[in-house]
């Protein structure tokens, strides 16, 4: 196995916190697995700065030294004390230090694309509905022959059009930005794929872990590079087996926050938005009864069933974040036992060529999980369900 691809076992665990699960078939065709092929033709996102990664590896040694020292002190402390640190203690300053490391990994310039794209959305939504108000006025003025203020009205909408084409051409500049990084994975993405993506309310999670990989890639490699380097130096190869342990804590880190917050926050929202809906749709089914104009009882009746069909559109997301919860903490169960590995390792560290043994023996296992992890997104063909896909994800990001 060559070098590229040891390198990527290690990048494998960054990827599996985040990737969606397989959709209803009412509204996404079955999501395809693909195989996740590395050469040395891949793609680079961004143009190498040697010092930029020297300067991230120098922090991740710090961190992982200050990390070591923490879980010793948290193997040998007590569950419960009056006066000196817990178990419990040591822990909650270890998951402060992946906090930053993990922040470390992320690339910065990057994490809000998907964020920006529902922002150039949102502001085209707002504008397709000041054309739609344009029309309407226009439609007055040519009503009381006031062909000028109508002539007006058509330059506004025709301005707004631009700005509107303006954005669009943004949109899908950023996508290709986000195409290049799951091109990287051996993925190809459309546009309308990743415009689906980016509906979703983890799609800023999803890119974010697809962001690692170029920084980890690189980091990984000056590590190996160093410890060849330094093989005869058993203090040096402890310190790099060090860095594989904090790599391999800090994915199984990333992968609990990931399931804490779509079961403690986003499944929780959607079962309060679900509740007002049904809420609303009932106390608007109770007032038909007082309403005699067969005028308001239609609005009335339209009322009802926008609010049932929300429900619907709930529960389907529902559906979807809990079997992306559940595939994330299948993968963090395989990226637990990694950390035994990488633990194990670094406490024998008696051979500089221990490392790449571990990754060799355990490439087989990542890579099955890989072709299991890595999706297809396949674009929304419902519009309304798009459009109500849309909704939610901005009433589940807000605080």
């Amino acid at each position: 196995m060559d070098g590229q691809k040891r390198i990527f076992v290690l990048i494998a665990l960054s990827i599996l916190a985040f990737y969606p699960a397989q959709s209803n078939a009412d509204v996404w065709d079955q999501i395809k697995s693909k195989t996740y092929e590395i050469s040395g033709k891949a793609a680079s996102l961004f143009k190498s700065d040697e010092n930029h990664t020297l300067k991230k590896m120098g922090e991740l040694q710090n961190h992982s030294a200050e990390y070591l020292t923490i879980k010793g002190q948290e193997r040998k402390a007590p569950e419960k004390s009056w006066f000196g640190k817990t178990k419990e203690d040591y822990r909650q300053s270890a998951d402060e230090i992946l906090k930053e490391v993990e922040a470390t990994l992320f690339d910065e310039e990057i994490v809000g694309l998907a964020r920006t794209i529902r922002d150039r959305n949102k502001n085209i939504k707002g504008l397709e509905d000041n054309i739609a108000r344009l029309r309407e006025s226009k439609i007055l003025a040519l009503a009381e022959n006031k062909e000028k203020e109508a002539k007006e009205t058509d330059q506004k909408i025709a301005e707004i059009q631009k700005d509107i084409q303006k954005l669009e051409a943004d949109i899908v500049e950023i996508e290709k930005t986000i195409a290049l990084q799951f091109k990287v994975l051996g993925v190809d993405m459309t546009s309308a794929q990743i415009n689906t993506l980016c509906m979703r309310i983890d799609g800023d999670d999803i890119i974010k872990s697809v962001t690692m990989y170029q920084i980890l890639k690189e980091i990984l490699v000056h590590t190996q590079n160093l410890m060849t380097a330094n093989s005869d130096n058993m203090d040096f190869v402890k310190k790099y087996y060090g860095v594989y342990v904090l790599l391999s804590e800090t994915i199984v880190y990333a992968q609990t926050k990931y399931i804490k917050k779509n079961r403690d926050v986003w499944i929780l929202k959607l079962e309060v938005l679900k509740s007002q809906a049904e809420n609303v749709a009932r106390k608007t089914r109770d007032s038909l009864a007082d309403i005699t104009d067969p005028r308001r009882s239609s609005v009335l009746e339209r009322n009802i069933e926008s609010n049932l069909f929300t429900t619907k559109v709930i529960d389907l997301y529902k559906k979807e974040l809990v079997r992306q919860r559940e595939k994330v903490e299948q993968a963090r169960k395989q990226a637990m036992q990694d950390v035994i590995v990488a633990w194990s390792s670094y406490e024998t560290a008696s051979v500089s060529a221990e490392l790449v043994s571990t990754i060799d023996q355990a490439d087989k296992a990542f890579e099955n999980i890989i072709r299991m992890e890595v999706p297809e997104i396949v674009v929304f063909e419902n519009a309304a369900v798009k459009n109500k896909f849309s909704e939610l994800t901005t009433k589940l990001s807000m605080p």
